[in-house]
This record gives C-alpha cells, structure tokens and sequence, in this order.
C-alpha cells in the first residue's frame, strides 16, 4: 500500500493469524525479512499469503492482509485488496 491507495494481490493462503501471532513464525527461516511485507504482529485476525512477483521473477513476496480484506475465488487462491 503507498499513499493510501489500494492494489490488488492475487496469492496463496499459507495460514490464519490471531491476534498478536508473530507472521514469521509461519515462514521459511532463510527467508529474508525484506520479503514480508506486512507487520510481523498486529491486533488484528489476519492471513498470511504468498504472492508470486511479477514478470521472470520466481521469488514470492508474503502479506499479512486483515481478514476483512480477504476475498477468495473460485480457484482456491485468495486475494486481498
């Protein structure tokens, strides 16, 4: 999210996170702390998503979206606003 504005991600769900859950705790340990994208803790009920990058990129970046901003499609994958 930049300047208040609101782009689509399109992902795979990797887990739900309560209150207060640490989102690293449910991420590769080798895994670069530069590739979440998100706050690592939050008050909220959130999920945690994979989204590939874009372009001949193969690296995936994670989100922690609020799970009111969650909306699943038909193929099982899950993407937030």
């Amino acid at each position: 999210m930049a300047k208040g504005s609101w782009k689509e991600k399109r992902g795979i769900l990797i887990a739900f996170l309560g209150p207060d859950d640490d989102a690293t705790d449910f991420l590769p340990a080798e895994l670069p702390k530069s590739r979440l994208k998100g706050q690592r803790t939050s008050l909220n009920r959130r999920s945690l998503v994979e989204v590939p990058r874009s372009g001949r990129s193969t690296l995936s970046d994670y989100y922690a979206p609020r799970l009111a901003d969650m909306n699943p499609n038909e193929e099982g994958q899950q993407h937030a606003n």
